[in-house]
This record gives C-alpha cells, structure tokens and sequence, in this order.
C-alpha cells in the first residue's frame, strides 16, 4: 500500500498543482467580474475592455485542460485587474488631498476627526 503510495505521488502532486491553479483561476475570474460591478463607473472604457476579454479568454481556456494557457491568461487577467486598482486608488487619493486642501483653505483643520471634539467642564463623584 505504501508503495502504491509513492508509485502515485509525483502525479497526485501535479493533479493538486492542476486544480489548485484551476481554483486560483475561478478566484480570478469572479473578483475581476465583481470589480468591474462595483467600480464601473470609475473605471475607464479601454480598461474596462481588456478586463472582460481577460475574463472571456480565461473561462475559454478552462474549458481546456492545458495549465500553461491558463497561467498566462490568468498573469494577463491580473495585470489589467491591477491597472485599473491602481487607477481607482490614485483618483480616491487625489480627491481625498484636494478635500485637505480645500478645508485647509477655509480655515477648518486639516486633522481627520477634529469635527466631533467638545470642550466640557465636568465634575467628578464620589461613588
């Protein structure tokens, strides 16, 4: 039994690697699917075109059982995945640096949470 075990062990290792990049690939597919749902209006229609033929390409390729095809449909998914992240990122940051200055302009505080501060007299009780 134990022999049978080693005799099959390279291939269990690669019918692992096999579903674990296939289950990676899923993964992709869906956040880049929920992404484009959430964000689409902030996200620009060339970027937003390279995503779905990513996501189309790679559910053509899982249908297929080659793992290089799929890795390097997955590595083309992900990079426009992350180039309309970084996009999003740095238009939320440059609107959040316009709003401090624009407060900072009007003479309010530029520190977050400032807002809610009361000065209050208290006293303390004996219990």
């Amino acid at each position: 039994m134990t022999e049978d075990a080693k005799k099959f062990e390279a291939e269990d290792a690669k019918k692992k690697e096999e579903i674990e990049l296939r289950n990676n690939a899923d993964i992709a597919i869906f956040s880049a699917e929920k992404m484009l749902k959430e964000q689409g209006n902030n996200i620009e229609p060339a970027d937003r075109e390279k995503v779905e033929t990513g996501v189309a390409d790679l559910r053509k390729v899982l249908e297929a059982d080659n793992s290089d095809e799929i890795r390097a449909k997955m590595d083309t998914l992900t990079e426009a995945v992350y180039t309309i992240t970084t996009k999003i990122y740095q238009k939320a940051q440059a609107e959040r640096q316009a709003q401090q200055a624009e407060s900072g302009d009007k003479g309010g505080s530029t520190t977050p949470g400032d807002e809610n501060v009361v000065d209050a007299d208290f006293k303390v009780k004996d219990e």
